[in-house]
């Protein structure tokens, strides 16, 4: 084990935790911290590894073998869902196919029976995958029918496989829909030299027209963004559709010279397709709004410019309205696909909800109103909006789509298994809070909240520069709090009429926070920020200046480390209190070098400590006693002591 400043606070982690290694490795994956990875590899072997240490150790039959099934599982499961690199995956693998060969893996929870079986499939461990899997009883039923999809086709072994394999894998392809009575996929053989990859020759199966006459219009909106030749056959698949009466419009979202003669061939596809070209790339939901202007149909729906719809999509989803009147909208649900055909994606089910699949009447916009206009999460945003001002979409439970799974989408880097961006979080928070107000009293304001949006739409103001961003954990109640935090909640409550810094919350997990479930920021918080009371939630990833960063919780801070941060600081402060400098149960106080070395390698500037008194019959000298030596400053806080 190497000693080093995080070392004291890896200890106490593991002290505290030991004991509970799911508790550890969830800690692990929603921080992404070294510290709580280190303390997670300490527990699993007895405390003689620390977490790199011991991953050159797990394939070692020696060593592998003196970590129990349970450590070998949980390993396995935080190796595999952090994803940093092909040795993360490889010692994953190793663990997980050592559980299998044992038989330890047929008698774990669903959680590591799914995770060991697509970890197995990623890593290549196909033939001990296809021996295990029919022991593996607890993998949920979409993902073992996908994983047997998967090890059957043929194109994953070779570039020529025979006729017979392929039609086999194409019939296990089509049975998700065969369940529905829905006419499955059929895949065109690729031609020898063919770059183009497998989910491209993806066809419709036969689907009977439905007449264009007497039926009502249909706008599709595909927006687009320097496409490639998925969007060949993602119109296709529109062109193909039993529903005859729609009408395509594609937006061109400024993908520059380059990309005209695709949209000329998407153009020359059918009569009903318009290409529409913006000047400015403002993305998807932005496109999404230019075309909904354009839009003529009494239903509205959108596709994205990769997928693939089952050629009875539309049809189903119209019905189901005409069906049902008092209902606003529809989506329906989606297989989703790599470019080679596989379904993998490690925590998750290929069978979703597909959110591009939202149909609705033309009259929910004059109650609704258009998409917010930022890059990520607005389909879910417009749904909530829509489920409160209107009512909730209905789900069909078939799957009428193909959708393609790449890496490389501005959604799929904000999702790994059991992590998910601080952005997405911070957004979904702000625009729950403007729900809540819209709830009272309708209004257009949108979230205070900064995203990435393009600004020269200028919808949603922002500004880079901070005042004071105020760095805590902010996931419990602030009524409830005490201490520092329950200070800072009465300052900012106090009446608008007086004069305080503009200031901004930046929420950090605490450290030794024992709980399974992510702690995302209280929406008591958010609704400060859309109130207008503080600014707009700062994350590590956004790139903002923040004159003076306080920090609460310096145990907060620490599982900060090892993971990018954009946010710069021109001052930090932070704020010691008894708590923070006493010890705690593990007779360790926060390890205040290293929050200094922290703060230094962030901020090129060491902190600036200032005592606080938190609790009743406490003082600054209590403070300062408890630490002596260090110099402690007197600054004012932007929220004065109210007692």
């Amino acid at each position: 084990m190497q000693y080093d400043a995080d070392y004291w606070m890896t200890w106490q982690v593991w002290v505290r935790l030991g004991k509970r290694l799911d508790t550890l490795g969830d800690l692990a994956l929603r921080t992404r911290s070294p510290v709580a990875l280190d303390a997670l590899a300490l527990a699993a072997s007895g405390g003689r590894y620390d977490a790199e240490t011991l991953q050159g150790h797990v394939r070692n039959p020696t060593t592998g073998s003196s970590l129990t099934p349970r450590a070998k599982a949980q390993l396995g499961r935080v190796w595999a869902g952090l994803a940093r690199s092909a040795a993360d995956l490889g010692s994953a693998a190793a663990l997980y196919t050592s559980l299998a060969a044992s038989g330890d893996l047929a008698r774990m929870s669903k959680v590591h029976q799914q995770l060991g079986a697509q970890v197995m499939f990623l890593s290549g461990h196909r033939a001990q995958l296809a021996d295990v899997l029919p022991r593996l009883t607890k993998v949920p039923q979409e993902i073992a029918r996908h994983l047997a999809i998967d090890l059957a086709n043929p194109y994953t072994r070779t570039e020529h496989p025979s006729q017979v394999e392929h039609d086999t894998w194409v019939r296990l392809l089509g049975t998700p829909f065969a369940e529905y009575g829905l006419e499955g996929p059929s895949v065109r053989r690729p031609k020898t030299g063919s770059h183009l990859p497998l989910f491209d020759h993806l066809e419709s199966g036969a689907a009977t027209p439905v007449a264009r006459s007497a039926n009502p219009l249909v706008s599709v909106v595909v927006p687009c963004y320097r496409p490639d030749e998925g969007l060949i056959t993602s119109l296709t698949s529109l062109v193909r559709q039993s529903w005859q009466n729609l009408e395509i419009l594609v937006v061109d979202d400024a993908s520059g010279p380059e990309y005209a003669e695709l949209f000329k061939r998407a153009q020359a596809l059918d009569d009903r397709i318009t290409v529409m070209t913006l000047e400015l790339n403002g993305g998807s939901y932005l496109a999404r709004n230019h075309a909904l202007r354009r839009a003529s149909g009494e239903f509205i729906t959108f596709q994205d410019a990769d997928d693939w719809s089952h050629p009875r999509r539309l049809e189903l989803q119209v019905k189901d309205l005409l069906d049902h009147p008092e209902a606003p909208a529809n989506h329906s649900r989606a297989i989703r696909a790599k470019d080679d055909l596989t379904h993998q994606w490690l925590g998750y089910s290929p069978l979703r909800s597909n959110a591009s699949s939202l149909m609705f009447r033309r009259t929910v916009l004059e109650q609704v109103g258009p998409f917010a206009p930022v890059r990520k999460g607005g389909d879910s945003e417009f749904a909530e909006r829509m489920a409160l001002l209107v009512g909730k979409p209905r789900e069909l439970p078939q799957p009428l789509a193909v959708t393609r799974l790449r890496a490389g989408t501005l959604s799929r880097g904000d999702f790994t298994y059991s992590w998910a961006a601080p952005d997405r979080l911070a957004f979904r928070g702000s625009y729950r809070a403007w729900h809540r107000h819209l709830a009272e009293k309708p209004h257009p304001v949108p979230p205070a909240v900064d995203f990435p949006w393009p600004p020269h739409y200028g919808a949603f103001p922002r500004t880079d520069d901070v005042e004071v961003g105020v760095l805590a954990d902010f996931s419990r109640d602030p009524e409830s709090e005490d201490g520092v935090t329950r200070e800072l909640w009465l300052g900012l409550t106090r009446s608008q009429e007086e004069s305080s810094p503009r200031v901004a919350l930046w929420h950090a997990e605490g450290l030794l926070d024992e709980q399974r479930k992510r702690p995302e920021m209280h929406p008591r918080w958010y609704d400060l920020a859309v109130a207008g009371r503080i600014g707009a939630p700062v994350t590590r990833t956004q790139h903002r200046r923040l004159r003076r960063l306080l920090v609460l919780n310096p145990a907060s801070l620490l599982l900060i480390d090892g993971q990018d941060v954009a946010v710069t600081a021109d001052r930090v402060e932070v704020v010691l209190t008894p708590s923070v400098v006493e010890p705690d149960s593990t007779c360790l106080p926060v390890d205040l070098a290293a929050v200094r070395d922290l703060v230094v390698r962030l901020w090129k500037t060491p902190p600036v400590w200032v005592a606080f008194p938190e609790r009743l019959g406490s003082d600054l000298g209590d403070v300062r006693a408890a630490v002596p030596g260090l110099p402690i400053d007197d600054a004012s806080l932007p929220f004065p002591p109210s007692r």
